[in-house]
């Protein structure tokens, strides 16, 4: 435990976070900057962005907000005297990571916006490595507390237990964030998806709602990136059934993933008939207009990329009548639901994964800005 403690409150080894921390901030408001409102549409799409995060004026801003957020955090690990505070401390910052500073990437590449962005794969996985040594080093503090020789066969405390719990949960997001996110060379990339899906599965019957949903979106996800789309539509919920009130992101975006798996496995004009009723049912399911805009908007966004994919399968000349259809429902959608005066965002997740790990108490903020539980 001295030896771990030492290593946290060496004040050089602090001023290396912040400056890593920084600098990892700078690349993640590059690349954010790239996504700002203004850059030309790609190969004849409309101009889509994910919506602005509340009390932030674009991605940029916000993500070096969680950057310095997380910087906080391990300072105060640094700072805290005990294995437990630390470990929490430590958790949090792990959680912030993969729940904000992930979320952006995972948003775009749900919806199929014109991703990777300039320098992001590089940042993507500098995030996904901060995230895993912090996992790493909240297990060995996690380790060290139980070995304590003056308490040899002491059980493990309730407080112990929990951030051990705490700590299994976020490793698996962390694999199945990795996964889907990066593109390992000379792997397999239905088995890799495969395996941290199942990862996944221990978190399904979680008694957090939040962590139960979010695990069952990313399983569905990662099964999906199979070449047979059965696997994931047997996890997911019916496109028309209502919202899980708990975690209505993780449902609503669950259910865009069956529509576009139901036009994948080759029914193109059911996924297009289901996405309207997702889209009639979407203006009772969201209350607050701005996000009930944009997910509406994100019906129509994926009701495109259908058409425009069931166009590109088509023959030239067989179906040169089916062709012509496909492009007039695109024209017209694209300039009755994204144009300038209606805008051009869709709904994003806001946060990857659900925040678990709260900064311990009593004078500790946690990363939503609520105060910490004593």
């Amino acid at each position: 435990m001295d030896v771990h403690r030492g290593q946290l409150a060496n004040p050089s080894r602090w001023c290396k976070v912040t400056l890593v921390t920084w600098a990892f901030a700078s690349a993640c408001t590059a690349v954010a900057q790239t996504d700002a409102p203004g850059n030309p549409p790609q190969n004849g799409r409309p101009d889509v962005r994910l919506a602005s995060l509340p009390g932030f004026a674009d991605d940029a801003v916000f993500l070096a907000s969680v950057a310095s957020r997380v910087a906080e955090l391990q300072q105060q690990a640094g700072e805290a005297t005990d294995a437990a505070r630390k470990t929490g401390f430590i958790l949090a910052a792990a959680n912030l990571i993969l729940a904000e500073q992930l979320e952006p990437p995972c948003s775009r590449k749900f919806l199929q916006l014109d991703t990777p962005l300039q320098g992001e794969d590089a940042v993507v996985a500098a995030a996904l490595d901060r995230a895993d040594a912090l996992l790493v080093e909240a297990e060995a503090y996690l380790l060290a507390e139980q070995k304590d020789p003056m308490e040899e066969d002491a059980p493990p405390t309730d407080q112990a237990k929990e951030l051990s719990r705490i700590a299994v949960t976020l490793k698996a997001f962390a694999q199945a964030l990795r996964t889907y996110l990066v593109m390992e060379a000379d792997s397999d990339s239905s088995r890799d998806a495969r395996r941290a899906a199942s990862g996944l599965s221990i978190l399904l019957e979680d008694d957090n709602s939040q962590i139960a949903a979010g695990a069952a979106f990313w399983q569905a996800c990662l099964r999906a990136m199979e070449p047979d789309p059965t696997p994931a539509l047997d996890i997911l919920d019916r496109a028309i059934v209502e919202l899980p009130t708990d975690a209505p992101r993780f449902g609503f975006f669950s259910r865009l993933l069956r529509c576009r798996l139901v036009a994948a496995r080759g029914g193109p004009a059911a996924a297009l008939a289901l996405l309207m009723q997702v889209e009639e049912r979407a203006d009772g399911w969201f209350k607050a207009d701005p996000d009930r805009t944009d997910a509406l908007r994100s019906c129509v966004w994926l009701r495109l990329r259908v058409l425009q994919d069931w166009h590109d399968r088509l023959d030239a000349t067989s179906h040169a009548d089916e062709r012509a259809w496909c492009r007039s429902r695109i024209d017209t959608l694209r300039a009755q639901r994204f144009s300038d005066a209606s805008g051009v965002t869709v709904l994003r997740l806001n946060q990857a994964i659900p925040i678990i790990a709260r900064p311990p108490g009593p004078n500790a903020t946690p990363p939503d800005g609520t105060p910490a539980p004593p």
